[in-house]
């Protein structure tokens, strides 16, 4: 990609990195600049990044640790050779769109507690493999995310978020899948179709019921479920016959004990067991 950095861009830059600090962009030289494969940008007190940043598209590693950020500029969507994208910030409310340029991202990380919705575009990061969601507002994820078909692992800790959109679950190559949301009641009874899945970890106080569909994961080695208010395990552990870590904690008293161990003998590859029902 052609260098388009003037010299008037890199004083920009300079004098921007010298006010925060960041040494990787105090750099007179500008192929060396334009070169730059990794930067990280922290510091608590910026509340914007210049436009010349995302004129250096050769970046493949980009970490933003800005709690005061108030804006994503647009130009982000020009960083097309980014891999991996983190965003830490207190302070932003919204995505730019153009984000979903970033079709060569992998690894996408998003910490804003003040973000309500995600773009939908986010759902055109098609080589995406591992996202990262710690959003404590966000009220719900795109329906589109049905398109992330590459996607292997998925963190959501969302403490507002109290549903999940049926088409998670056509993530056919999903293998690890982690819920915190402490306000989520359901999961989609589709869940049947995450056949790839090897790990499932669900912390949710508000969820009362499991799906039954849950037992044709066939080929789960990891379950853990910490739900105090769950009121049933789903029918047919048994039939789970790659477990090998079981986690339960359920403080309401109502899980029928007796009848879980029954079904929990029969797992010929169990190595590690842990309920906590009070």
């Amino acid at each position: 990609m052609k260098n388009n950095l003037t010299e008037k861009d890199i004083k920009t830059i300079n004098k921007w990195a010298e006010k925060y600090g960041i040494k990787e962009l105090k750099i007179n030289d500008k192929e060396k600049i334009f070169n730059l494969k990794q930067l990280c940008i922290f510091d608590t007190n910026i509340k914007h990044i210049p436009a010349e940043i995302f004129k250096l598209t050769n970046l493949k590693s980009f970490s933003i640790y800005c709690n005061n950020l108030n804006r994503l500029p647009k130009e982000i969507g020009n960083l097309i050779k980014l891999k991996e994208l983190d965003i830490i910030s207190r302070c932003l409310i919204e995505l730019p769109k153009e984000i979903g340029n970033l079709s060569n991202i992998k690894k996408l990380s998003i910490y804003c507690e003040n973000l309500k919705q995600l773009p939908k575009e986010i759902c055109d990061l098609i080589n995406l493999k591992k996202l990262y969601i710690y959003c404590e507002n966000l009220e719900s994820l795109p329906n589109e995310i049905e398109k992330l078909t590459n996607l292997e692992f998925i963190h959501i800790e969302c403490e507002n978020l109290n549903r999940l959109p049926k088409e998670i679950c056509d993530l056919i190559n999903l293998k690890e899948l982690y819920i915190y949301c402490k306000n989520l009641k359901s999961l989609p009874n589709e869940i049947e179709k995450l056949t790839n899945l090897e790990s499932i970890h669900i912390e949710c106080e508000h969820l009362k019921q499991l799906p039954k569909e849950i037992h044709n994961l066939i080929k789960l080695k990891r379950f853990d479920i910490d739900c105090p208010n769950s009121e049933n395990f789903p029918d047919g552990i048994a039939k789970l016959i790659n477990l090998e870590t079981i986690y339960i904690i359920n403080s309401n008293g109502k899980l029928n004990l007796q009848y879980l161990i029954g079904g929990i003998v029969k797992l010929n590859n169990l190595k590690s067991l842990y309920i906590d029902i009070e």
